[in-house]
C-alpha cells in the first residue's frame, strides 16, 4: 500500500497536480518537515488522495499524520459511496478503487505531512450470535448459532469455533463447528444443537482460533417462549406479568420472565407470528459480546408500557407505545451511562424470525402461511443509528456506530416498527 497518499507525496514540487480546495490549501516547507496546511476560515479546506486500489470487504486503517495539530475529518470515497472511519480508525471499502479526503471545517486547521490506509491482515470476528429457544417450548431441543466472519485483509484458512458451556447438553456431545475458508469480507454459520439447558438464564462462550489469535464471544439463551395473549381491541392492555401494546396493523407482547421483561412477540392483529423481539434493547462490547438491557415494567398507561432496568455499565428506561401515524409501535430508549465502555454499539429492538426473510433498504418481507407481510423500520433521536438485516440468520436491528460510554454519556433513540405496502426495492 502507498506510504503516502497525498499526490505528490514527496512534497518535491509543492502543491502542483494536487486536488484542493481553491481556498484555505498552502504548503509549508521548513528544515524539519513539508507539509500541506489547511486553515478553513469562512469555507471548509481539504485535501484529496489519488485513486487507490482496495480489495472490496476487507478492512483498512486510515490514518493522518499531523504536523500541526487540529481537526480534521476523514472520508473514503469511491464512485458510489461515502464512508467514514469507525471508531478505531478503520473502514471497509465497498468498491475496487477509492480516494481519502481530509477536510477541516470552518474555523479549524491542522497541518497534514501523511495520510495512509493500510490493509489490517488476517482478522476475524465473531457475531450475529443467537439461539432458536424463543421458537420453541421450553425443555425442546433448539440451536445456537454465530457467524465467523472475516473482516480482515487476508484469507483465513479452514477452521473450527468451539462451544464452551457447562449448562447446555449437547446433542452427540459435538462442542466443535467447521467453518470453511473464508475470503475477505465473507462469513460462514456456525451451530450447535442443544438437548436442553439446565438453568432459566444458561451463559455460553464461543471461541475461534486461528493464525492471527483467539478470539471469544459471549451469550446466553433463555428458557421462555413468548406467547400470545386473548386478542383486544384495545392500544394497551396488560395483565398478572404481560402487557400487549398494539397499533392498527401490529402488536407487540411481552411476558415477564425469570429475568424480569426482554424477549417479547411481534404478531399481526390476526395473531399471525411474525417473530421476536430479543431485547427492547441491547449493549454490543467490541468483543461481540451482548449485554440485554432487561427491565421491570414500572407503569402501563394509555400511552404504552413504560420500563426501567440497569446494570453495572448504564441505567436505562424504555417506552414501548402504539404509533398511530404509522399503525405500528415504537421503542423509545433513553441510557445513561455509568461507567467507560469503549467501542461498544448500541442495538434497539433487536428483531430475530424463522420465517423466510428478505430484506430491502429498511424493509422487511416475511413469508407466512398466510402470505406475504411487509415492515418498515425508522429512527429518529440525536444516536445515530443504521438499519442492518441478515437475511440468512433471520436477524434485523437498528445500530449505532462505535462509540465509546461514559460517566453521565445521554442516549436517547426512537425506533418504529410499522407495515408497509411492500417492501421497498434498492438496486
Amino acid at each position: 500500500m502507498n506510504t503516502n497518499l497525498i499526490p505528490n507525496g514527496s512534497f518535491e514540487a509543492g502543491l502542483a497536480d494536487w486536488e484542493a480546495t481553491p481556498n484555505g490549501v498552502t504548503f509549508v516547507q521548513n528544515e524539519a518537515k513539508r507539509f500541506v496546511m489547511l486553515t478553513a476560515e469562512g469555507h471548509s479546506a481539504a485535501i484529496c488522495s489519488e485513486a487507490i486500489d482496495v480489495q472490496p470487504g476487507a478492512a483498512y486503517f486510515v490514518e493522518v499524520e499531523r504536523a500541526i495539530r487540529g481537526d480534521c475529518e476523514i472520508t473514503v470515497i469511491g464512485s458510489s459511496s461515502l464512508l467514514k472511519p469507525d471508531h478505531f480508525g478503520e473502514v471497509i471499502p465497498t468498491e475496487r478503487r477509492v480516494r481519502v479526503q481530509v477536510t477541516a471545517r470552518p474555523g479549524n486547521r491542522v497541518g497534514i505531512a501523511r495520510v495512509e490506509a493500510k490493509p489490517v491482515g488476517a482478522r476475524a470476528q465473531i457475531e450475529n450470535i443467537r439461539s432458536t429457544a424463543a421458537f420453541h417450548k421450553p425443555g425442546e431441543p433448539f440451536e445456537i448459532l454465530c457467524e465467523i466472519k472475516n473482516n480482515g485483509s487476508d484469507a483465513l484458512e479452514a477452521e473450527v469455533a468451539r462451544l464452551v458451556t457447562r449448562d447446555h447438553d449437547l446433542m452427540e456431545e459435538r462442542t466443535e463447528a467447521y467453518v470453511p475458508m473464508l475470503g475477505a469480507g465473507e462469513s460462514a454459520t456456525a451451530s450447535w444443537s442443544v438437548q436442553k439447558q439446565r438453568l432459566a438464564y444458561a451463559p455460553f462462550e464461543i471461541e475461534f482460533e486461528y493464525p492471527g489469535g483467539l478470539i471469544r464471544a459471549k451469550g446466553a439463551t433463555l428458557r421462555h417462549t413468548p406467547t400470545t395473549e386473548p386478542r383486544t381491541v384495545q392500544s394497551v392492555a396488560g395483565g398478572r406479568r404481560w402487557f400487549c401494546v398494539a397499533g392498527r396493523k401490529l402488536r407487540f407482547i411481552g411476558h415477564e420472565t425469570d429475568l424480569e421483561y426482554g424477549p417479547g412477540l411481534l404478531t399481526t392483529p390476526e395473531g399471525v407470528n411474525l417473530g421476536v423481539l430479543r431485547q427492547f434493547g441491547q449493549i454490543v462490547e467490541a468483543s461481540g459480546g451482548v449485554l440485554p438491557l432487561w427491565s421491570k415494567l414500572r407503569r402501563l398507561s394509555p400511552a404504552g408500557a413504560e420500563l426501567s432496568g440497569k446494570n453495572d455499565v448504564a441505567e436505562w428506561d424504555f417506552l414501548i407505545r402504539p404509533d398511530h401515524a404509522s399503525r405500528g409501535i415504537a421503542v423509545e430508549l433513553r441510557l445513561r451511562a455509568k461507567k467507560r465502555l469503549q467501542g461498544c454499539r448500541i442495538e434497539v429492538a433487536p428483531f430475530q424470525t424463522e420465517l423466510p426473510m428478505r430484506s430491502s433498504g429498511a424493509s422487511l418481507e416475511l413469508t407466512t402461511p398466510k402470505g406475504l407481510v411487509f415492515i418498515a423500520w425508522s429512527t429518529v433521536g440525536r444516536l445515530g443509528l443504521s438499519f442492518e438485516a441478515f437475511d440468512q440468520s433471520g436477524l434485523a436491528t437498528f445500530r449505532s456506530e462505535r462509540l465509546t460510554l461514559g460517566p453521565g454519556t445521554p442516549i436517547r433513540a426512537v425506533v418504529s416498527i410499522s407495515p408497509a405496502d411492500r417492501a421497498i426495492r434498492v438496486r
